[in-house]
């Protein structure tokens, strides 16, 4: 991509916290934006799509931490603070990255709403691991007053109510904040608050919620504005015309799950049988194509392995009655009797006919590069880009023969090395796929974020190439493949 221009440093909105305090070890929380005014800035598409998924990450992070029952955990708090430190860490890439995302997830109601859901929780984190100091100037960037010192005086008797017990004798220290009921509505549900004459009474140590309140109105009056105006108000069709598709692919990121077998194209759910499994490693992300040559090797996957790539295979569209015969296949250095008691039950659960009866669906690359890490020689799992080291990676993309020249696979390398392992992955598949922007029906969505996403995109690629005769060029080509897994899997497990 031509680089447009350097960043420029933007006016960043912080809460009245000097530029040097600001940049010290625990700046994500020193600085409390409102993002109410777009930053003016010059930088290129790559640098726009990192900054985007930078925040992203966060955005992701903070909802896991949220689901999980470390949500008010030491433990939960401390990951998601390092993964907003990690990320987040100047002001200029908090604010760029928000409207970047802020624009993408304006397209659609369903994404605006997540959004306005996440930013608001990040907002109310930082707010909670800010001191008081950042708290009150916080309280004035939204015009939010102490209550007046004559009138706290007045309701002190009042007051004391909403004061631990061992606070109370000091309670005239204490700062009060006075706002209209409407606005402290779940502190009125908790009973955290003094209602009185339409006004509640808030001590300053539950302002956070009126603040993170005030903070969702405001966003999500912009993000309907966007919706209804669009990202440039009409002002530059041309220049919309350019960001929209990748605003569109950057919205596409948060796409939990890929289309099953039955919205599969007939010739892509054609190619996924037994006997094709092997010879479709061309057109798998490095973490399958890794499993497959594992799985070829040892004759046999551990839990986690089989788990992750079972379901990439049902995702493909191999039906339940060919991943039996698939695996029992593959596993080959045991009986029958063995296969049926240890393994086949465990398969026929992912696809929902065995315990609750709960079809799985595909992990998606959040779900596998946050996963449990292999921890034994024989665990394939995971993601290459974050498991291997540099080195490790690059001979094996030069044994896989990824790439037509060095500098392609140092490409893939440099943002392995820069901890953007959707962006690596995303490289490896236009490397793989030289001409893949010229072909508009080929659909690239998701590519970097799904391994799914990353197959069907490489078989219509395929398909498109050959004119709907993949199927027989790929039995071919995919034979000396499936012939020699020695080389690659020399390189993939030389470090286990």
């Amino acid at each position: 991509m031509n680089v447009v221009g350097p960043i420029k440093p933007s006016s960043s909105l912080i809460a009245g916290i000097p530029e040097e305090e600001s940049s010290s070890k625990n700046a994500a929380f020193k600085q409390i934006q409102l993002y109410d005014e777009a930053p003016q800035v010059e930088m290129s598409l790559d640098q726009f799509e990192v900054y985007a998924l930078k925040r992203l990450k966060v955005l992701r992070k903070l909802e896991r931490v949220m689901n999980s029952r470390t949500a008010n955990s030491i433990d939960g708090k401390n990951a998601l603070k390092k993964t907003i430190s990690e990320e987040l860490e100047t002001p200029e890439l908090d604010q760029i990255s928000h409207f970047i995302l802020r624009a993408a997830y304006s397209l659609d109601e369903e994404k605006r709403r997540w959004f306005l859901t996440h930013e608001t929780a990040l907002f109310r984190f930082r707010l909670e691991q800010a001191d008081q100091k950042v708290l009150t100037k916080s309280c004035k960037m939204f015009q939010l007053t102490p209550l007046h010192p004559k009138e706290a005086q007045e309701k002190m008797q009042l007051l004391k109510m909403l004061l631990p017990h061992d606070n109370n004798t000091r309670s005239s220290n204490q700062t009060f904040y006075k706002v209209p009921f409407t606005q402290a509505l779940d502190l009125v549900a908790k009973r955290q608050c003094i209602v009185e004459r339409g006004f509640a009474y808030i001590p300053a140590s539950k302002v956070v919620s009126i603040l993170a309140g005030k903070f969702r109105m405001l966003l999500s009056a912009s993000l309907a504005h966007l919706a209804q105006n669009g990202i440039l108000g009409g002002s530059n069709s041309s220049e919309a015309e350019r960001l929209h598709p990748l605003l569109q692919n950057i919205n596409s990121c948060l796409l939990e799950t890929e289309p099953i077998s039955e919205e599969l194209g007939s010739f892509q759910a054609s190619m996924v049988t037994p006997g094709n499994v092997p010879k479709l490693v061309q057109h798998m992300p490095l973490c399958m194509r890794t499993m497959q040559t594992g799985l070829q090797k040892d004759k046999k996957l551990r839990y986690h392995g089989r788990l992750q790539y079972g379901l990439f295979l049902k995702g493909a569209g191999l039906s339940l009655e060919d991943a039996l015969v698939f695996f029992q296949r593959s596993f080959s250095n045991m009986t029958a009797e063995q296969w049926q008691k240890e393994y086949s039950y465990s398969i026929r659960h992912t696809y929902g006919k065995e315990g609750q009866k709960k079809s799985k669906s595909a992990y998606n690359c959040s779900g596998i590069i946050n996963s449990q890490p292999p921890s034994h020689p024989g665990d394939h799992h995971g993601c290459p880009y974050k498991e291997y080291d540099s080195d490790k990676l690059s001979k094996l993309l030069q044994s896989l023969k990824i790439g037509s020249t060095p500098g392609d696979r140092q490409a893939i390398v440099n943002l392995q090395k820069s901890k953007h392992y959707n962006l690596a992955c995303l490289e490896h598949f236009k490397v793989m796929h030289p001409n893949q922007e010229a072909l508009k029906d080929i659909s690239v969505d998701n590519i970097g974020n799904h391994p799914n996403a990353w197959f069907r995109a490489s078989l219509a690629y395929k398909e498109y190439e050959t004119g709907g005769a993949g199927a027989e060029n790929n039995e071919k080509e995919g034979a000396l493949v499936a012939g020699s897994p020695k080389a690659v899997a020399d390189v993939a497990m030389s470090s286990a």
